[in-house]
């Protein structure tokens, strides 16, 4: 399959995104950001990380409120059905 983009013909592209017609300078290229991450590894660690503790954080108060508000709080497994 090939794109032809401006008169040119690209071989090997079974699709001809449109960033390439309506920014030459993309055109070709695999990432926007001229190669480079767009952020640090730092802060993919941060938002990870931060991410996961906010979640557990969460959830843990939601089970230490249904625990402490639940006219039956007994812990069964039948909680989780």
């Amino acid at each position: 399959m090939s794109c032809i983009v401006d008169g040119t013909t690209i071989q090997g592209v079974d699709v001809c995104p449109q960033s390439w017609s309506e920014s030459p300078e993309y055109f070709g290229e695999s990432s926007y950001f001229g190669g480079q991450p767009p952020l640090s590894k730092a802060v993919g660690y941060l938002v990870v990380v931060g991410f996961g503790l906010l979640f557990s954080i969460f959830t843990t108060v939601v089970v230490y409120l249904d625990k402490a508000f639940s006219a039956n709080s007994s812990w069964t497994s039948e909680q989780f059905k």
